[in-house]
């Protein structure tokens, strides 16, 4: 597999959460390893996912995924986890990994001819009370703005001036 050792390969299923898209594996997977090898994941992904699926079928679990919709023409309302690890200092996120994994669906999404895509996501766990550190707009917005490529408009910015 390109440059990766076996054991090197154990140990990176070993990190990979059991619910991760195939978007996060790979980011993980580009983090970790050179193009060849992750390349060489590619279709050990799409063996997982094929006997993902025919366990899932099994257990009647009728699920849909983003290529079984056609979006031409419509507003994609996506849930994502850009829940990231912030610098206590800067509030900065200090990876990105998960912000990065959404953006091959954004794009898919936007390249079939979507309307728009609206991206839900939290941030923290503030219980129950405004927490402006906790807040989308300030640099985790930035982070998923530099990872798309572009401007993107966040809700929480001009929902501010409503709290209090």
């Amino acid at each position: 597999m390109g440059s990766a050792t076996s054991a090197q390969i154990e140990q990176f299923a070993k990190d990979i959460p059991d619910d991760a898209s195939k978007e996060e594996v790979l980011a993980l997977a580009r983090q970790r390893f050179d193009n060849a090898a992750v390349a060489a994941m590619e279709p050990l992904y799409a063996a997982f996912k094929e006997e993902h699926d025919q366990l899932a079928s099994v257990h009647c679990i009728d699920r849909k995924s983003i290529l079984d919709v056609d979006l031409e023409g419509v507003r994609v309302l996506l849930r994502v986890d850009f829940n990231v690890p912030l610098d206590k200092k800067t509030g900065a996120p200090t990876n990105t990994m998960r912000i990065e994994a959404a953006i091959p669906t954004i794009e898919y999404a936007l390249e079939c001819g979507a309307k728009s895509v609206v991206v839900l996501s939290h941030l923290g766990r503030p219980k129950g009370h405004h927490n402006p550190r906790y807040s989308l707009a300030g640099p985790v917005h930035k982070a998923f703005e530099e990872a798309l490529g572009k401007r993107a408009w966040c809700a929480s910015q001009r929902a501010e001036h409503l709290r209090d």
